[in-house]
């Protein structure tokens, strides 16, 4: 077998979970002759965001979907950074907007009020229990953004 970085002569250097290792006369280098990746398959990405944003912890995910807690960590990351929230561009435009910011004047005419406070009410339940869920997030501040953005994307899409 030949050295993966300097192509070199290598000999084998004890075995490891099963798997032939070997080690390069001339680098030193350890390596495998096949290495395998386990992938996670896009149906889990799709469950990892469905239970994150029903407020499941990383724990929980992890044991439900059997895979690793720092699997369902990246899962959460790569999800969150590719979802992009859409823009509202309009111009020369006044709104007045209620105390939630949650509708605007000109919203309030194609909807009845029962409507409107109907999501009211639900936008305050799911800021209380956000408030709940996301206590097991707050040691890591980048894993909070990431949870709270999937949040914020479901119920805009929703």
């Amino acid at each position: 077998m030949k050295c993966r970085y300097c192509q070199g002569k290598c000999i084998k250097k004890g075995v490891v979970k099963e798997r032939q290792r070997y080690q390069c006369k001339s680098c030193k280098k350890y390596q495998q002759k096949v290495y395998q990746r386990n992938c996670i398959p896009q149906e889990k990405y799709q469950w990892v965001r469905q239970l994150t944003c029903e407020g499941c912890g990383i724990s929980s995910i992890s044991r439900l979907l059997q895979i690793t807690k720092s699997s369902v960590q990246r899962v959460i990351e790569r999800v969150a950074s590719k979802m992009v929230m859409p823009k509202y561009e309009e111009e020369n435009q006044s709104d007045e907007i209620d105390e939630l910011k949650t509708y605007s004047i000109h919203r309030v005419f194609k909807f009845c009020t029962n409507k409107i406070e109907r999501n009211n009410l639900t936008l305050r339940t799911h800021l209380k229990r956000l408030c709940r869920k996301t206590i097991c997030y707050t040691r890591s501040s980048c894993m909070l953004g990431w949870c709270l953005w999937l949040y914020g994307s479901k119920l805009q899409y929703n």
